[in-house]
């Protein structure tokens, strides 16, 4: 997905020889310019496009217990939370 774009070659052209989509083409440009440190994981697999895309955009969901813990708390009813926070002592 990091190939050198040769001056004279279209996108068009690039994609055709990749074998991708053009929107690929554009969206590996995106995230290489604004996030070149995501550059050896889209190399090597280990991150897909989409996946960049979510990063570059902030749309990414953190992977962490707090992530889905407001998750959790976003999805409960008002009753609920009511419930949960008589259980849970806060303590300042």
């Amino acid at each position: 997905m990091t190939a050198n774009l040769q001056k004279g070659l279209t996108v068009k052209q690039v994609a055709a020889i990749m074998n991708v989509s053009e929107r690929s083409i554009y969206m590996a440009r995106k995230i290489i310019r604004l996030r070149p440190d995501l550059e050896p994981q889209l190399a090597s697999g280990k991150l897909s496009l989409n996946a960049a895309m979510k990063i570059v955009d902030g749309k990414a969901r953190p992977k962490n217990r707090y992530a889905s813990l407001v998750r959790a708390w976003n999805a409960c009813s008002e009753d609920e939370r009511a419930w949960f926070l008589t259980r849970v002592r806060v303590e300042p």
